[in-house]
Protein backbone atom coordinates (compact mmCIF):
# COMPACT_ATOMS: atom_id res chain seq x y z
CA UNK A 1 0.00 0.00 0.00
CA UNK A 2 1.01 3.16 -0.95
CA UNK A 3 0.11 7.12 -0.43
CA UNK A 4 0.18 10.14 -2.82
CA UNK A 5 0.86 13.58 -1.59
CA UNK A 6 0.33 15.93 -4.06
CA UNK A 7 2.05 19.35 -3.77
CA UNK A 8 0.85 22.90 -4.73
CA UNK A 9 3.72 25.74 -5.02
CA UNK A 10 3.29 27.01 -1.93
CA UNK A 11 4.32 23.32 -0.54
CA UNK A 12 0.63 22.72 0.43
CA UNK A 13 -0.73 19.17 -0.07
CA UNK A 14 -4.49 18.10 1.05
CA UNK A 15 -4.77 14.38 2.11
CA UNK A 16 -2.90 11.36 0.86
CA UNK A 17 -4.58 9.57 -1.81
CA UNK A 18 -4.23 5.91 -1.23
CA UNK A 19 -2.47 3.96 -4.20
CA UNK A 20 -3.15 0.31 -3.57
CA UNK A 21 -0.12 -1.03 -5.15
CA UNK A 22 2.89 0.04 -7.52
CA UNK A 23 0.97 0.04 -11.09
CA UNK A 24 -1.70 2.52 -9.59
CA UNK A 25 1.29 4.77 -7.94
CA UNK A 26 3.17 5.08 -11.61
CA UNK A 27 -0.60 6.14 -13.16
CA UNK A 28 -1.15 8.56 -10.29
CA UNK A 29 2.06 9.96 -11.13
CA UNK A 30 1.64 9.88 -14.72
CA UNK A 31 -1.79 11.67 -14.49
CA UNK A 32 -0.73 14.14 -12.64
CA UNK A 33 3.10 14.97 -12.92
CA UNK A 34 2.26 18.02 -15.14
CA UNK A 35 -0.86 19.46 -12.87
CA UNK A 36 1.53 19.72 -9.44
CA UNK A 37 4.67 21.55 -8.06
CA UNK A 38 5.36 18.23 -6.38
CA UNK A 39 4.13 14.71 -6.16
CA UNK A 40 5.51 12.61 -3.48
CA UNK A 41 4.60 8.76 -2.95
CA UNK A 42 5.36 6.97 0.40
CA UNK A 43 5.25 3.14 1.21
CA UNK A 44 3.40 2.06 4.69
CA UNK A 45 6.47 3.19 6.50
CA UNK A 46 6.40 6.50 5.39
CA UNK A 47 9.74 6.15 2.91
CA UNK A 48 9.67 7.95 -0.42
CA UNK A 49 9.56 5.67 -2.72
CA UNK A 50 9.21 8.24 -5.82
CA UNK A 51 9.33 12.22 -6.06
CA UNK A 52 8.71 14.43 -8.99
CA UNK A 53 9.65 18.15 -8.87
CA UNK A 54 8.37 20.79 -11.33
CA UNK A 55 7.67 17.70 -13.61
CA UNK A 56 10.70 15.63 -13.27
CA UNK A 57 11.35 12.78 -11.43
CA UNK A 58 14.34 13.69 -8.52
CA UNK A 59 13.57 9.88 -7.24
CA UNK A 60 14.42 6.95 -8.16
CA UNK A 61 17.70 8.30 -9.76
CA UNK A 62 17.67 8.10 -13.34
CA UNK A 63 21.01 7.47 -14.64
CA UNK A 64 22.63 6.50 -17.53
CA UNK A 65 24.85 3.32 -17.43
CA UNK A 66 27.99 4.15 -18.44
CA UNK A 67 28.58 0.57 -20.61
CA UNK A 68 25.38 0.51 -22.49
CA UNK A 69 24.03 3.78 -22.91
CA UNK A 70 20.66 2.87 -21.08
CA UNK A 71 18.56 5.20 -18.81
CA UNK A 72 18.00 3.05 -15.44
CA UNK A 73 16.55 3.78 -11.72
CA UNK A 74 18.63 3.02 -9.04
CA UNK A 75 18.64 5.17 -5.30
CA UNK A 76 22.16 4.64 -5.78
CA UNK A 77 23.67 8.11 -7.10
CA UNK A 78 26.85 6.76 -7.46
CA UNK A 79 25.85 3.52 -9.29
CA UNK A 80 27.61 3.40 -12.91
CA UNK A 81 25.93 0.69 -14.69
CA UNK A 82 22.45 -0.78 -14.86
CA UNK A 83 21.85 -4.00 -13.61
CA UNK A 84 22.09 -6.21 -16.54
CA UNK A 85 25.57 -4.76 -17.57
CA UNK A 86 27.00 -5.97 -13.96
CA UNK A 87 25.82 -8.83 -14.03
CA UNK A 88 27.29 -9.38 -17.50
CA UNK A 89 30.49 -8.31 -16.09
CA UNK A 90 31.84 -10.87 -14.25
CA UNK A 91 32.18 -8.85 -10.77
CA UNK A 92 29.20 -10.65 -8.94
CA UNK A 93 30.62 -13.90 -9.46
CA UNK A 94 34.48 -12.62 -8.72
CA UNK A 95 32.97 -11.07 -5.33
CA UNK A 96 31.75 -14.52 -4.81
CA UNK A 97 34.65 -15.97 -5.01
CA UNK A 98 36.56 -13.61 -2.55
CA UNK A 99 33.81 -14.20 -0.26
CA UNK A 100 34.71 -18.12 -0.19
CA UNK A 101 38.54 -18.31 -0.07
CA UNK A 102 37.97 -15.97 3.14
CA UNK A 103 35.41 -19.07 4.39
CA UNK A 104 38.44 -21.16 3.97
CA UNK A 105 41.44 -19.57 5.24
Amino acid sequence: MFKGYLVDENGRYGEPIELDNPELSVLFVQENIDKYHEIIIVDDDGFIVMNTFKGKITFPFQIKCEVCGKIFSTDNKKQAACIECYRNSGLPEMIEEMFKEDKNE
